[in-house]
């Protein structure tokens, strides 16, 4: 699952559960989170853990994520 929290740790709270997620990278300004699941996708999310997508599909086991956010794309 993927979570957030307060920077002191309280809290705790679920933005997506069931999924088995390897990498995982933000897009604050945007408000998105992006991972990693089960080796063949690519999805993402609103910050709040609303609106799950699919953003890429038919990979071979992708592991890390970075977005190139420089040129605001």
């Amino acid at each position: 699952r993927i979570q957030r929290a307060n920077l002191d740790g309280s809290g705790v709270e679920d933005l997506v559960t069931r999924v088995q997620s390897v990498g995982i990278a933000l897009d604050v300004d945007r408000g998105n989170v992006y991972w990693t699941r089960s080796g063949r996708w690519i999805q993402r999310a609103n910050l709040d853990g609303s609106g799950v997508e699919e953003v890429v599909t038919g990979l071979r086991s992708p592991y890390g994520l970075a977005l190139d956010l420089g040129d605001g794309n």
